[in-house]
């Protein structure tokens, strides 16, 4: 099994790389040269015919080739590992979960990609517009990935439900019925019993609950979305690092069209609660949550149409209040800007406005400000790349032609960016997360390995007690590391987490069975014995402070919880 999925693992990896690599930079032949008509048919017109020429960045590539290696190399990996199973239950697995992969491969549309293009304009207002074709032949468009949504753009009408604070939304056309219905075909078609019997009892099961799938997945009006706002007027607290950061009040809401009232009666009856009707709209208000850093006050509304999963009351009024009105987002200068040259109609669409992404880097910034001069360092290398800007912006639409996938996007990416925008948004939130974590990490480790180092050494002093009946009568960790090894210990630790000698003194006279070790944490500033009690690790500069184990337990340090 394992060397099946070996050879699965390296097959998708391949063919990813190889439509990464082979691409094709497009350019107009020069003088003398002479233009070479392909010998073989391919998309190129198809695609192109959708593209910009004339901008800075165009590219076509044909995978029709790539998909026929692709399918090739299937076959005879599977002929490979049905040489390797021996026993006939081994060959007939191997054989069944084969075919279940190439069926599955085939019934996505994926092999039904005849050619890509990526096209990118600069425009005068300062966006680049840019293009991404998926293709595929008309007679060709079978696959799952094609019939999630609509069969041709439409008006993007969910536009009007966007408030003026929105800074982040995105909505598309929604095939969940259609992937229910190709999900229980692939399972028959797959001919493995114990997932056809799965999906079969699944719709039982839900029906014992008080769930009708069925009714549940008919009252889905085919279209979901989601928007997240900013409330400037209110501050949210973020805790961080034992400090508090300002953020403006994030709310966020999970948009459904419905045909009915199906599914909010199934959560009215599950929250047991009745609901609140005001008019034409039906609320069931969850409860509030005290002491959180932003304002969660959860509740579903049902309003004709729309079934609303919100963060609080004030993000759906929001909504309702902008529809169709000049109060919501539409009207925005950011918003007019990034929409010039754009589809107006569409399967989907995403909104990404410059204001979630400069409070991003204003967090990121007041993290590594906190995290003192090492997270400041290890952050200028990836500050300097500037792979995209602090005031990122864009709007994308895509749509679902007959012949394939339209995607189209206005953004303030340099050109070689955009590509990496995905990859480069998480890492720049896993950085500013990650980096001052590590940093305390780091901090954590060091006030670790000194605590354990100090009982290390108590251990063999004690040890060194029983038998001599007194405490080492040591001056300092050289003299105290001969006194002790290799009898008590095999190697005494004689420096700290943070590279800093420890620090050692004992009784005398009647109090000669006594000793303390002692560290002078991060900085090293060791500043005595006579220290008592223990503090809370509130903040980074609590890891300078100092640590002292006197007579087999610890008299001065952090709290242990």
């Amino acid at each position: 099994m394992k060397k099946v999925l070996v050879i699965l693992l390296v097959l998708a990896v391949g063919v990813i790389g190889t439509l990464a690599v082979q691409k094709y930079l497009l350019k107009t032949p020069g003088p003398g040269v002479q233009k070479i008509a392909t010998a073989e048919g391919n998309s190129f017109d198809r695609v192109t015919r959708n593209l910009d020429p004339g901008g800075t960045f165009y590219m076509y590539l044909s995978t029709e080739k790539t998909i026929e290696t692709a399918e090739k190399l299937i076959e005879g990996i599977k002929e490979m590992a049905l040489g390797e199973a021996k026993e006939p239950a081994k060959k007939k697995w191997v054989e069944q979960i084969a075919n279940v992969v190439t069926m599955l491969l085939n019934d996505s549309g994926l092999f039904e990609i005849s050619g890509i293009g990526v096209s990118s304009v600069p425009m005068k207002n300062g966006f680049n517009h840019g293009r991404v074709v998926v293709h595929h032949y008309k007679d060709k468009g079978d696959g799952l990935m094609w019939n999630l949504w609509e069969d041709g753009p439409h008006a993007l009408d969910s536009q009007n439900l966007l408030p003026a604070n929105t800074v982040f939304a995105g909505f598309s056309d929604c095939g969940l019925n259609y992937f229910w219905e190709w999900l229980n075909k692939e399972a028959a078609k797959a001919g493995i019993p114990e997932v056809q019997k799965g999906l079969e009892q699944l719709k039982p099961m839900l029906q014992s609950k008080g769930l009708d799938l069925d009714g549940i997945l008919g009252s889905l009006g085919g279209k979901w979305g989601f928007i997240v706002t900013f409330d400037e007027d209110k501050k949210g607290k973020l805790p961080l690092m034992g400090q508090t950061i300002e953020i403006p009040d994030p709310a966020f809401a999970l948009v459904l069209y419905v045909k009915d009232e199906t599914i909010f009666n199934v959560l009215q009856k599950l929250s047991k609660a009745p609901p609140k009707v005001e008019g034409n709209v039906k609320k069931i208000v969850g409860p509030q949550i005290p002491g959180s850093p932003i304002t969660l006050e959860p509740m579903v509304v049902q309003k004709d149409n729309l079934l609303i999963f919100a963060s609080n009351g004030k993000v759906v009024d929001e909504i309702f209040a902008g529809q169709g009105g000049d109060k919501g987002l539409l009207a925005s200068e950011e918003f007019k800007s990034l929409s010039a040259n754009m589809p107006e109609k569409g399967n989907g669409y995403t909104f990404l406005s410059s204001k979630i992404i400069k409070t991003a880097f204003d967090i990121r910034k007041k993290v590594v400000e906190m995290s003192g001069e090492e997270a400041k360092e290890k952050f200028a290398a990836f500050e300097r790349l500037e792979l995209f800007p602090e005031d990122l912006a864009l709007y994308n639409v895509m749509q679902n032609t007959d012949e394939g996938f339209i995607f189209t996007s206005n953004n303030n990416m340099p050109v070689g960016s955009g590509a990496l925008l995905p990859a480069l948004v998480v890492g720049g939130i896993v950085a500013a997360i990650a980096i001052p974590n590590l940093v305390a990490a780091k901090k954590k480790g060091g006030l670790k390995a000194t605590m354990g180092d100090m009982k290390t050494i108590g251990t063999a002093v004690e040890s060194y007690k029983i038998d001599n009946g007194y405490a080492p009568q040591a001056e300092s960790l050289v003299e105290l590391k001969k006194l002790l090894e290799p009898f008590y210990i095999r190697r005494l630790p004689l420096v700290d987490g943070w590279g800093f000698d420890f620090h050692y003194t004992h009784g005398t006279g009647e109090q000669q069975d006594t000793y303390s070790v002692g560290s002078g944490g991060k900085d090293g500033l060791f500043e005595g014995f006579d220290q008592a009690g223990f503090y809370e690790m509130t903040g980074p500069g609590d890891f300078v402070r100092d640590i002292i184990f006197s007579n087999s337990m610890f008299v001065y340090g952090p709290r242990i919880k």
